[in-house]
């Protein structure tokens, strides 16, 4: 399948995009990123990893189109829009823009993304809200809720997904500890034992821990859960309001939840006391990340609900 993915490089990154992108190339799809999005090629200039997280540069490897001028878009099956806002009057810049928009506007198989583009924790501006099919990340807990729209979920690689195979001698990890509440009692307990800028250190570290804790990132929720339960199992800060979909990891069945960091100890120290029950939810975790939360299986679903 053709696909057109319009982006706003350099002038944004989106680690929700570029996870799209990448399993888009992995599933076999001819893939055109305009403009190109040279951090994830090997001739890319070198960039620090994604979200604070682990998306290194050159995971695309190299390109193969001849990239001369702008594409038609008359000429892919799906355009897939960065974000709500790239298609509106005030954010085309490239030449020719009018006749470009006309033609993105008016396809069947366009969707915009709604991820960081600045809803994140603000109503979603109904001015830019126009043709096309939406995806948006954590739909349900912004103040504006869209109706009939693709629910978005953080993702991972398929291959940084291994199944829990074997016990664990560690109790959690902590990979990623965002600047909020929570973080000052945290780390009075709990160290940031996995905090590294190098992946296979990373990914290898998840596999040696029962739980890997999640807080809330920039947004509601946090990228780090699917590389977490794709190797173990999530132990998840429960937010006041959650999504509710049937993709989501829920509590008791393959993840667990909490409200306050005084309750991590005793869920330690039940899940040390109950092996097969950790395993019986860790292989949970396993399978339902690999279904849905790799860029593998995210970006298909993508595709069958823009073609739908």
């Amino acid at each position: 399948m053709k696909i057109l993915m319009l982006g706003n490089y350099p002038l944004s990154y989106d680690f929700m995009f570029d996870m799209l992108l990448y399993g888009l190339r992995k599933n076999g799809h001819d893939v055109y990123d305009y403009p190109k999005r040279l951090p994830l090629y090997n001739n890319g200039r070198f960039i620090n990893y994604w979200g604070k997280g682990k998306f290194p540069s050159g995971i695309l490897g190299l390109d193969s189109h001849n990239r001369t001028g702008i594409p038609d878009p008359c000429e892919f099956d799906v355009i897939i829009a960065e974000n709500a806002m790239l298609l509106s009057d005030k954010m085309v810049w490239w030449n020719d823009k009018e006749a470009f928009q006309k033609k993105c506007l008016s396809h069947s198989g366009l969707i915009s993304l709604i991820t960081n583009d600045p809803f994140t924790n603000a109503p979603i501006p109904a001015t830019y809200i126009k043709e096309g099919k939406y995806a948006v990340r954590e739909n349900g807990i912004r103040p504006t809720v869209l109706e009939n729209c693709f629910n978005l979920t953080f993702m991972c690689p398929r291959a940084w997904c291994h199944a829990p195979l074997n016990g664990r001698v560690k109790d959690m990890s902590v990979s990623f500890t965002p600047s909020n509440h929570l973080r000052k009692d945290l780390i009075k307990t709990y160290p940031i034992n996995l905090w590294t800028n190098d992946l296979n250190t990373y990914l290898n570290g998840l596999q040696e821990y029962m739980f890997g804790l999640s807080l809330p990132g920039d947004g509601w929720l946090c990228q780090r859960d699917p590389e977490v339960a794709g190797n173990g199992v999530l132990l998840r800060y429960k937010q006041p309001k959650t999504l509710d979909f049937p993709e989501q990891y829920h509590h008791g069945e393959d993840c667990v939840d909490f409200t306050d960091i005084n309750e991590i100890p005793k869920i330690l120290a039940y899940y040390k006391a109950n092996p097969d029950e950790w395993k019986r939810m860790a292989l949970k975790s396993y399978e339902k990340t690999v279904q849905y939360h790799t860029a593998e299986a995210e970006s298909e679903r993508l595709l069958k609900y823009v073609l739908h």
